[in-house]
């Protein structure tokens, strides 16, 4: 449930601005001793001031990482970038150790 905001933000503000078809793609994985997860659009992708401000004002991202960062006692990395050709990701990982013990 933690990255259904995530998602349909992908949706809202990712493919749904576009003229064609869109794909979303949602990535898990371990590396290391940490948890990653990416959700990537094909969408315009983001402005350089939404990328400066997303991650402070967005509500489901805010939302999203406050609630990670909480949960994993601030041991948590996001980032929010564009992609090439187009789309963007947002991605966060934490450790995984940390994960088991919830």
């Amino acid at each position: 449930m933690m990255i259904q905001p995530l998602v349909e933000n992908a949706i809202r503000h990712g493919i749904e601005r576009a003229s064609d078809a869109g794909r979303i793609k949602i990535m898990a994985r371990i590396q290391a001793d940490l948890i990653i997860i990416a959700i990537e659009d094909d969408g315009p992708g983001f402005t350089p001031t939404q990328i400066r401000t997303q991650l402070f004002h967005g509500i489901g991202i805010t939302n999203t990482r406050d609630r990670l960062l909480q949960l994993f006692d601030g041991s948590l990395g996001f980032i929010i970038e564009n992609i090439n050709p187009r789309g963007a990701r947002i991605q966060f990982e934490f450790p995984y150790q940390n994960f088991n013990q919830v």
